[in-house]
């Protein structure tokens, strides 16, 4: 989805010039928060749920699932507001000098906003992605995963005129959250 929206961003025309960097940079800034509790969440709860799945101890794996899902949503929503409303200072503070200049900012500031929406979504498709694995599945969460590109690409083909380097944002974050919810909602069944 990255490359592929990369791909689009280099279409100067709709996105605009230099939304390539801006869409890098905010994607970059996104994974602080993705990497440091979604991803360390899934890694740190992996043995755990794969021990409790090889002794076929469903309740167990279902409490360790909803704790982990409970404390990575406790920790990213404020992070993904947090992105989202200081956007602009985030942005203008590490990145805005030399040839990264006001325009820069701003381009940036809405990818790295409209990237946020999806933090949610992105760690929790980690965690239940682990649950997946835990349970020997590992053919589901490749085909949800096809699922959320083939989404990402419609959502971006549509929404890069409208919205332009914004919609290049917001569609990897809306499959995300929707994969998430599949992957919650096929796990439960």
């Amino acid at each position: 989805s990255v490359f592929f929206n990369t791909i689009l961003a280099s279409l100067a025309m709709w996105a605009g010039d230099g939304a390539v960097a801006a869409l890098y940079f905010a994607n970059r800034m996104v994974q602080l928060p993705l990497a440091l509790f979604g991803v360390a969440s899934a890694q740190a709860s992996l043995p755990t749920m794969a021990e409790q799945a090889a002794r076929q101890d469903g309740q167990a794996l279902r409490t360790t699932l909803q704790t982990v899902l409970r404390m990575v949503a406790f920790v990213t929503i404020p992070a993904a507001v947090g992105l989202v409303a200081l956007a602009w200072p985030i942005v203008q503070a590490c990145f805005e000098r030399g040839a990264f200049d006001r325009q820069s900012t701003v381009m940036t500031a809405q990818a790295l906003g409209l990237l946020a929406v999806g933090l949610l979504g992105f760690s929790m498709s980690k965690v239940l992605t682990g649950a997946f694995y835990a349970l020997k599945d590992t053919a589901m969460p490749v085909r949800l995963a096809a699922e959320a590109f083939a989404v990402n690409v419609v959502l971006a083909a549509a929404l890069i005129r409208p919205l332009g380097l914004g919609g290049l944002a917001l569609a990897p974050s809306l499959a995300s959250s929707l994969t998430a919810w599949r992957l919650l909602r096929t796990l439960e069944r």
